[in-house]
């Protein structure tokens, strides 16, 4: 579950690793190095231009695509309907 909505004035690397920060206490760089290897495993081709984009800056597809790469960041467990 994700505790912070995307926002449009901040970064989506900012976004995605804030929880995991804050619940888990991990370093901000620890955070982005599983953010970029995140989207790296699931192919992205910019995972760092990415994570320094603003949502507005991204199609809305994009948006999509990684909002749903990182619904699984916390390593909890998410099902996606069949």
């Amino acid at each position: 579950m994700q505790l912070y909505p995307v926002i449009l004035f901040i970064k989506l690397g900012i976004s995605f690793t804030k929880p995991l920060r804050a619940i888990q206490g991990k370093c901000q760089k620890e955070c982005y190095a599983k953010a970029e290897d995140i989207l790296k495993k699931l192919k992205f081709k910019e995972p760092k231009r990415i994570l320094n984009s603003y949502p507005f800056e991204l199609s809305g597809g994009m948006n999509q695509r990684v909002a749903l790469a990182f619904s699984n960041f916390d390593e909890s467990q998410t099902n996606i309907g069949r």
